[in-house]
């Protein structure tokens, strides 16, 4: 790899990984851009978006392809919001491949094109609720990176959802800590082997400490009984995070039961299983 590579690839990289660690998520950078007023005229306001494949390049410098989930389409406001994310991704990938490979040839070096590849994967779609899973596959000079990046949002009001929106009361902390202590054991069962090093013990806690600003990258599914209902919120960690890349990207389903003592009331009796 050249030096006049380095910066922009090294930009490239860290980007990447602080939204990895869910430093940079989907949800954050949403309540950051778009007031909810705003949101709700979005919403009310935009066309259909019908299910496509929505960029698929294959230029010198970067291959990209953005699908979209077709179950999205019905709430045009986010739709809408997926793809304009989608799009700034692959812009600003475009824009490192160009810069990137411009230098390498100005120095001479050899230049393989980029490549992005993002896929949506809408996990619960209820009256109340939609989840969407992104993945975001990314190859450069640095090296493959995956991301995966959860949103879930009100379909009432357009808001986009953090987990003190479900917990609340007396009990909300109580479940908050088994949440994390059930995310925990899962990880340390499925991936170390019960027995995990001391600097993954260290990473996993990290990454699943009882904290609304840590534990945010989750998506709702539905209940096997009723699919308008929750079954459990599944909570996603990019490879590397919590378990060695080798294993991609890591799902833990927390069934809804460890947290229905925790739910705030009005809640649990219009979304959950008997």
């Amino acid at each position: 790899m050249s030096q006049a590579r380095n910066p922009a690839t090294n930009r490239a990289m860290n980007w990447a990984m602080n939204r990895a660690i869910g430093r940079i998520s989907l949800a954050q950078r949403s309540l950051a851009r778009l007031a909810a007023a705003a949101l709700l005229a979005l919403i009310t306001q935009a066309g259909s978006i019908n299910a496509q494949t929505l960029i698929d390049e294959s230029g010198p410098a970067l291959r990209a392809r953005v699908v979209l989930d077709p179950a999205a389409s019905v709430e045009p406001g986010l739709a809408g919001f997926l793809r304009e994310e989608a799009e700034a991704t692959v812009a600003l990938y475009r824009d490192i491949a160009r810069e990137d490979a411009a230098a390498a040839q100005a120095s001479g070096a050899s230049f393989a094109p980029y490549s992005v590849e993002i896929t949506d994967r809408v996990t619960l779609l209820t009256p109340d609720y939609a989840s969407v899973l992104r993945r975001i596959a990314i190859t450069a000079n640095a090296g493959p990176v995956v991301l995966v990046e959860a949103l879930t949002t009100d379909r009432r009001s357009g808001a986009f959802l953090r987990l003190d929106a479900f917990l609340g009361g007396p009990d909300g902390r109580a479940a908050l800590r088994a949440l994390a202590s059930h995310l925990t054991r899962e990880i340390v069962a499925r991936y170390h082997g019960g027995a995990p090093t001391p600097d993954w013990t260290r990473e996993i806690r990290a990454a699943t400490r009882p904290d609304l600003a840590v534990l945010q990258n989750f998506t709702l599914a539905a209940a096997p009984t009723d699919r308008d209902l929750i079954g459990a919120f599944s909570f996603h960690f990019a490879p590397g995070v919590v378990a060695p890349p080798s294993a991609g990207p890591v799902d833990i389903a927390v069934p809804i039961n460890i947290l229905r003592a925790g739910l705030k009331p009005e809640l649990a009796a219009r979304v959950l299983p008997p």
